[in-house]
């Protein structure tokens, strides 16, 4: 049996507001796949993973499509709309060439509007690219290259490893410029804030220690940025105060 994946990624979005009260979506679409795997059962067919996810959710006995066909099945997946409604009414490829229609929107437009980072890893097959408007868009190619395209866009970064207590990753905040290209970690164990570079993780710089002194933190808990790219970092400890630094480019490099 052959089953291609979709992998719908959604992340959170940094903001502060935004971080601690939602929640991470992860929407796994497979062609052709009926009841097989060890949770429903088969005892033919290693699922593990997918074993876990039952074992620690809500799986369900029975379930419909609202086509059995490709495209429109996703697209009535993705919309909430039946394929009379998004338009989708047959596949996407070749001579069907079948659209969703441009006023439709996908769970990419409705959760980005929210604050949430998205990706579509595998197998897509609906269209046009401007409705399924996924921030990150990777196609089919085997297990492995989606494997390593899902580990990319979930990039995990460790820092200060040997920190023990309540570890070193308190709160983060995007840089203020149109990239977003750097992050500010706030680090309530280790009482400084450290700097890194979007698009790799690398710490590219840290300021703060521990202390009452001005640019000394004690337990930092709580950040933002204003309109003019200032930083605010709030104290969790004994005196609760906030510090206000002006950021600078130039020392982000």
């Amino acid at each position: 049996m052959r089953i291609a994946v979709a992998i719908l990624l959604v992340l959170t979005s940094l903001a502060p507001a935004a971080f601690a009260a939602q929640k991470n979506v992860l929407l796994i679409i497979s062609d052709d796949q009926g009841l097989d795997g060890g949770c429903f059962g088969n005892p033919a067919v290693a699922t593990p993973n997918l074993d876990k996810l039952a074992s620690e959710g809500t799986r369900f006995a029975n379930a419909f499509a609202t086509v059995s066909s490709c495209s429109p099945s996703r697209a009535v997946i993705q919309t909430g709309l039946y394929t009379h409604q998004n338009g989708q009414y047959g596949l996407a490829h070749a001579a069907h060439n079948q659209w969703t229609r441009p006023n439709v929107a996908c769970l990419a437009k409705l959760l980005g509007e929210r604050g949430y980072r998205t990706a579509n890893i595998g197998k897509n097959h609906v269209q046009p690219a401007s409705v399924y408007n996924y921030e990150v868009t990777v196609g089919p190619g085997g297990a492995t290259p989606t494997a390593e395209a899902a580990s990319k866009f979930l990039a995990e970064k460790v820092v200060a490893p040997a920190t023990l207590s309540s570890g070193s990753a308190f709160v983060v905040v995007l840089s203020p410029d149109a990239q977003e290209q750097w992050l500010y970690l706030a680090d309530g164990t280790n009482h400084k804030v450290w700097i890194l570079r979007r698009s790799d993780l690398e710490i590219v710089g840290e300021f703060g220690r521990g202390g009452r002194q001005v640019g000394q933190f004690l337990r930092p808990h709580g950040m933002s940025i204003d309109s003019q790219g200032n930083l605010y970092v709030g104290e969790a400890s004994t005196g609760r105060r906030v510090q206000k630094f002006a950021l600078q480019r130039a020392a982000a490099k």
